[in-house]
């Protein structure tokens, strides 16, 4: 196959591969993108280069589009011109791509086409996507177990994370590449020996993953706890850049106003009544509030008529850390430091300091929270615990695997996604519902501006706010107890494992012959 063809063929379906992902969610197509791929790599006789090539046009397809909410940041809140900010979305791409792309390089430069080749890309993939991920790079959007919330993949979150989904959906694209070979050759009368069996060993491998999450999806990994009454309130604040001056005042009245509600009479849950406020309401350190600020802040704990939890920012002896408070009529009583900080946005990597200027995003170097917090007791010790997660910090598990030894009762998200464009909104709820499955605990989020929503131990979603705009509504959740899932107790390290050896395994037969395959005629 001439390498032309084989960007030709790997850009669409990188495309195809980006649709699985919402807002579109077209997984049919996700999976057929995924397969194509797979096979182009896996089952043809490509050379290291060509492959190279070929998985950086497929990522350039399956990030671009996926990630092009980034640019909303760059020309709205950094005034950068369009085509510079659609410049850095390629160059976002092709980054995000390099991971796998080396990866592929790598198992085509040592193996031979064929099933071997093809067990070597997905735990080479999966490796990858690790890196790109928790495990070195944090930026793991898109990661191909994000697609997979409604698939029966989805079981595998409380066994092995987002690492076992992904390395699940790989496996099944690897086996629909294998029947979809077989099938081509037979249609072109090209059969082989062996290719009954190699068709049988790839259903049974599809009917495996397909069953098995099934089975666990449909576990009960935790029980029914207390039940909390939560009001949710989606401010649809305006962002606050370097551009922009904010009456920090105005901007707590407002959320205090829609705090001050009565509470429903027929609610569930008690005293067990909690105020979940999205990021971005403060925009200043707490203790540098100016006294319209300050006033709000007091009127809008004293209104509320249950602990409230709210973000800002606040010093410590590293310097000032993005934080989520627990606050009532008493006074400020708890508070959670974000510990998973957004690269670009929070904190700059080596090297970049120029580009975050440039854009002119805020508050570029903030303080990492420990990794020791444990999650909060806003009820006192009575009530039900809750973990939070700041926004970017449910990107990934790791805050969740800091909890093993304690796992909350129920999960809280609070974030501002107003820096992007809507589409991104969508994308943030589906690893909302990846971390609810991780965990086997309910997850509430809330967000400044639209799909706050509320989801059970299983990660389905049970109620959402406004897609946009302005809402608050009161809802009643159980929490949820027991001990921690496979994934929470040993984190990523099984689906690594099981990674590892599919890698190493298609190096065995390097020297024997492969075996010539219908992609190789494509």
């Amino acid at each position: 196959m001439r390498a032309a063809a084989t960007i030709l063929l790997s850009l669409p379906c990188g495309a195809a591969f980006s649709s699985a992902f919402e807002p579109l969610a077209w997984w049919w197509a996700g999976l057929a993108g995924l397969a194509l791929q797979l096979g182009l790599t896996g089952l043809a006789a490509v050379g290291a280069r060509r492959a190279l090539v070929s998985q950086f046009a497929f990522g350039l397809g399956w990030f671009a589009p996926g990630l092009a909410w980034t640019a909303n940041s760059m020309t709205e809140h950094g005034h950068v011109p369009v085509v510079a900010a659609c410049v850095g979305v390629v160059l976002l791409a092709l980054v995000c791509s390099a991971f796998t792309a080396a990866a592929a390089g790598l198992v085509v430069r040592t193996t031979r086409p064929g099933t071997g080749r093809l067990a070597s890309l997905t735990g080479a993939w999966t490796l990858a996507e690790w890196v790109r991920g928790p495990g070195l790079v944090h930026f793991g959007w898109l990661t191909p177990a994000e697609i997979a919330p409604d698939l029966p993949w989805a079981g595998w979150a409380p066994l092995g994370g987002a690492s076992a989904v992904t390395l699940a959906i790989l496996l099944g694209g690897a086996a629909l590449a294998l029947l979809g070979d077989v099938a081509l050759r037979r249609a072109l009368a090209r059969s082989r020996s062996g290719d009954a069996q190699r068709a049988l060993g790839a259903a049974a491998v599809l009917v495996l993953l397909v069953g098995a999450g099934s089975l666990s999806h449909g576990y009960d990994w935790s029980k029914p706890g207390e039940t909390v009454t939560l009001r949710l309130l989606q401010a649809d604040l305006p962002i606050v850049d370097v551009f922009t001056r904010a009456d920090t005042g105005e901007r707590i009245a407002g959320v205090a106003a829609q705090a001050a509600a009565p509470w429903p009479e027929s609610a569930d849950g008690g005293n067990l009544r909690l105020v979940v406020t999205p990021e971005g309401m403060i925009t200043t350190p707490v203790e540098r509030l100016n006294r319209s600020g300050a006033e709000a802040l007091g009127q809008l704990l004293d209104v509320a008529g249950a602990p409230v939890l709210f973000n800002g920012f606040r010093k410590t002896p590293e310097g000032y850390a993005n934080t989520a408070f627990f606050g009532d009529a008493t006074g400020v009583n708890a508070y959670v430091d974000k510990r998973r900080l957004v690269p670009f946005g929070e904190y700059v990597p080596p090297g970049f300091r120029w580009f975050v200027e440039r854009l002119g995003i805020p508050l570029s170097d903030l303080a990492e929270g420990g990794w020791d917090q444990r999650p909060n007791r806003p009820w006192g010790p009575q009530g039900p615990s809750v973990g939070v997660l700041i926004c970017y910090e449910n990107v990934d598990g790791a805050v969740l695997e800091s909890w093993a030894t304690d796992v909350p009762d129920l999960l809280l998200v609070t974030s501002n996604l107003g820096w992007f464009s809507p589409y991104v909104i969508p994308q943030h709820l589906a690893m909302s519902r990846l971390r609810a499955m991780e965990a086997a605990r309910p997850l509430v989020s809330v967000n400044n501006n639209g799909l706050s929503a509320v989801l059970d131990a299983r990660g389905n979603v049970v109620e959402t706010l406004a897609r946009s705009g302005r809402d608050a509504r009161t809802v009643t959740v159980a929490s949820a107890t027991g001990v921690p899932t496979p994934y929470l107790a040993f984190g990523d390290l099984p689906a690594l494992l099981v990674a590892a050896l599919l890698l190493v395994s298609g190096f065995f037969p390097y020297r024997r012959r492969g075996a010539a395959t219908s992609f190789g005629r494509l």
